[in-house]
Order: C-alpha cells, then sequence, then structure tokens
C-alpha cells in the first residue's frame, strides 16, 4: 500500500522562526488586531444606541436591535456592528497604519446591519459593485454562505462535473452559470405564459408532469415537463436541450 507525500510548499517560510509565510504572518496579525477591537467601547456604544427593550412574545429575548439599512428589528445575536469604511487589506507593513486607523474607528463611523444587509455590504465591497447590484445577485451571496462539501453536493447533483469544483472560485463560476441558464428558462416560460394570457387564456402550473413528445430542437422524441395548461394550450420544456415552447 502506498502512502501519498505531502507536497512541499514552494514559499518560503519567512516569520516565526521558519514557521509562517508572509500570507500567514500577515494573517495571524489580521486576527490579532480584530480579536482586539471587540474589546473597542465604540463598538459597544453603537450597539446599545440601537438597542431597545424587546415586547414581544418571546419571555428568553430582553433587547432587540435595528438594522440600520432596511430598519427591522432583530435579536441581538442576528446583527453586528458594521465599518463604514472598510478596513480594507493588511498584506504589508505600509498597510498597518490605515487598517488600524479604520478598524478602531469612533462609533460614528460604525453601524449597525443585520446579517442579510452585511452580506450585501460585504459583497459590494469585495466585488466593487453597488448594492442593488449585491441585492441582484442573492443567489451568489446565499451560495457562498455553504461550506465547501455543502457546495459540491449541491452543484454535483445539479449536473457538474466534480473536477470543475476544486476551489470557490471555480464553483462560483459554475454555479453562475447554471443559475443563468435556470434565469433564461424562468424567463421563457414567463413569456411563454403571458402569450397565453394576453389570448385571454387562463393557465394553472403543472409543476414536474412528464410528457413524451418531439422536440424540434434535438429533432427526435425526447422528456418534457408540463410547466403550464389552460384553454387547450400549454406550456412544455424539453428536459433534454432545455426548450420552453406552446403547444395545443
Amino acid at each position: 500500500m502506498t502512502t501519498k507525500r505531502k507536497r512541499k510548499s514552494d514559499v518560503p517560510l519567512t516569520r516565526c522562526s521558519g514557521t509562517m509565510t508572509e500570507s500567514q504572518f500577515w494573517s495571524f496579525i489580521r486576527s490579532a488586531l480584530r480579536s482586539k477591537s471587540l474589546r473597542w467601547k465604540p463598538i459597544s456604544d453603537c450597539l446599545q444606541a440601537a438597542t431597545r427593550p424587546y415586547k414581544g412574545v418571546n419571555r428568553r429575548q430582553k433587547k432587540e436591535a435595528q438594522c440600520a439599512m432596511c430598519r427591522d428589528w432583530f435579536k441581538l445575536s442576528d446583527v453586528v456592528v458594521d465599518h463604514q469604511i472598510a478596513c480594507g487589506s493588511l498584506k504589508c507593513a505600509e498597510d498597518v497604519g490605515g487598517f488600524v486607523e479604520r478598524l478602531f474607528c469612533e462609533a460614528e463611523g460604525l453601524r449597525v446591519l443585520c446579517e442579510d444587509c452585511h452580506r450585501y455590504v460585504t459583497y459590494s465591497q469585495n466585488n466593487n459593485c453597488s448594492l442593488e447590484e449585491a441585492r441582484a445577485k442573492r443567489p451568489e451571496i446565499e451560495f457562498l454562505k455553504l461550506t465547501a462539501t455543502e457546495q459540491r453536493k449541491l452543484l454535483t447533483g445539479l449536473g457538474a462535473s466534480s473536477n470543475m469544483l476544486t476551489n470557490e472560485e471555480k464553483r462560483l463560476q459554475v454555479f453562475r452559470e447554471i443559475n443563468k441558464e435556470k434565469s433564461m428558462i424562468s424567463e421563457r416560460i414567463q413569456s411563454a405564459k403571458e402569450r397565453l394570457a394576453a389570448q385571454s387564456i387562463s393557465y394553472k402550473d403543472f409543476p414536474n408532469i412528464p410528457l413524451t413528445l418531439h422536440c424540434p430542437v434535438c429533432d427526435e422524441e425526447t422528456e418534457h415537463d408540463l410547466v403550464a395548461q389552460g384553454g387547450g394550450e400549454g406550456v412544455v420544456e424539453c428536459l433534454v436541450c432545455k426548450n420552453v415552447r406552446s403547444i395545443k
């Protein structure tokens, strides 16, 4: 029985008595600073300013906090104190000053956000897009919440090859392609339904009803889903090529 040899990294270990790479060292420093920032009083002051006594039906809940963006109220465990100006990266000594100044800011530079709004803000900052664009990409944000194992399980269940899912960047790209295809299918289905409605034909949804029909795109008999029906007409989707069309 042969055992796999561990691949030695080509990155030099320049820090901590030869046990850390530069990247690991600065990650260590960043984590240490963020840990200390949890005791920074302006953070607790910001949270306190957004908190009020809870008056709902949950007897165990004593307080609730308001999100600065959506203005809804949440349990304290469901909100975070966010820096209005992102702390930025910390990858070298030149980054330290600006990172520390932004991390340890006063209460005026902080705000309380619910978990969903915080994800949108983080996504918009990391991807250099607006909050509106980040909200439009909610499926991607929800996908990134999953663990690597959950992401792979989801994508392989949707037909993706496992060798295309070796890192998060590749998994996200595959997810985007699948989601784009599903969006196009949904748009074609909605367009077909609107054509029926324009002809004053009422329809009702019939999800996952299999039919064997001739597909003009595949040019052969294939399995179809009947997705809508009414007035003697219906909307079907080919399960092979995903073509959507009206039938009588």
